[in-house]
């Protein structure tokens, strides 16, 4: 700590924390805005959904399947909806997929009707039917990255006009009254008492002049 002027001044430790503790959330954003054009977007904006309906559990498929391809559908979907793969899942994927699935082969999702074999791996049933594709999840976020733009300036002009509003309705500070005085021929201000205590004097010493006793 030191002094100066008898003031304290803020330690090295003060001034540091202020505006420090957010610095990673700070950063996180700043990064979310340079990867999308200059706008801010928020990490709900940037991840994709899947669709599942409330007798996805127990559809015919899934419970001739077993539980096992209960696990494995919902992360194939997860997969697919996180990569815009439009419902493709390579073979590199599927040992991911089927992480602690020890008796569950991609064979078993595809007799089962879940999944398609393909010429790059494999390819979940009707998914583009229930989710959408990569295409209209793209163009969503370009709606929401112009949305944020044009929202951050409709605010940075609405912001603007209030502030000058404000200080066009300010009111003004009151000007200072002059203080009346009598300007000689110096140009120095008198103050009028002492222009009267002159006067009063030259006109005693004219009464005495004419040997006149003053009133």
């Amino acid at each position: 700590m030191s002094r100066r002027c008898g003031r304290r001044e803020p330690s090295s430790h003060s001034v540091r924390g202020r505006g420090y503790a957010d610095c990673r959330a700070v950063r996180a954003k700043l990064n979310l805005f340079s990867m999308h054009g200059g706008a801010w977007l928020s990490a709900a904006s940037l991840m994709a959904w899947v669709r599942l309906d409330d007798g996805f559990a127990d559809h015919p498929k899934i419970l001739a399947a077993g539980p096992f391809a209960l696990v494995a559908q919902v992360r194939a979907l997860c997969y697919c909806a996180r990569h815009l793969t439009d419902g493709h899942l390579p073979k590199s994927a599927v040992k991911t997929i089927f992480a602690g699935l020890s008796t569950l082969t991609a064979r078993q999702m595809c007799l089962a009707q879940l999944w398609h074999k393909n010429g790059s791996g494999f390819i979940i049933h009707d998914y583009l039917k229930y989710n959408p594709s990569r295409v209209d999840t793209l163009q969503l976020r370009e709606k929401k990255v112009l949305a944020g733009h044009l929202g951050g300036v409709a605010k940075a002009i609405a912001d603007a006009t209030s502030r000058a509003t404000a200080r066009a309705m300010a009111p003004s500070r009151p000007l200072p009254l002059p203080v009346e005085t009598t300007t000689p021929i110096s140009g120095l201000p008198v103050d009028k008492s002492i222009e009267h205590e002159a006067k009063k004097a030259a006109a005693l010493a004219l009464l005495k002049r004419a040997g006149l006793t003053p009133p």
